[in-house]
């Protein structure tokens, strides 16, 4: 019965969910009623411990995956990409003061020249 009950909670996104401290919990009931030693326990709750760690890690990498995926379909920009193209709009911005102030200086002098 322990066997099966381990592998219940190993499977699904279930541990991948759960606190360190609902993992103690959890570890601590099942010995509990499992009837398993103090050693037995022990290596019971840092092999669950483990297993929800690797799991968290595992959903965390499917989460990034569909959000990357869904932001490209929807052609939204990572935060990165934003702010690449925000700093080359400030550059750009900046270039067309400079020239617009040069030009604007130079038809003063055009315009006094003429005037």
């Amino acid at each position: 019965m322990f066997e099966l009950i381990k592998r219940a909670m190993f499977t699904g996104v279930g541990l991948a969910s759960m606190t360190r401290d609902k993992v103690e919990e959890l570890a601590k009931e099942v010995s509990r009623q499992a009837d398993l030693s103090e050693a037995e326990a022990a290596k019971f709750q840092a092999e669950l411990e483990k297993r929800a760690a690797s799991a968290q890690e595992d959903l965390q990498k499917q989460i990034d995956q569909r959000v990357e995926m869904v932001t490209q379909r929807l052609g939204i920009g990572r935060a990165e990409d934003v702010a690449a193209l925000s700093a080359k709009v400030a550059a750009l911005s900046a270039r067309i003061e400079a020239l617009e102030e040069k030009q604007g200086g130079a038809r003063h002098i055009i315009t006094e020249a003429h005037g």
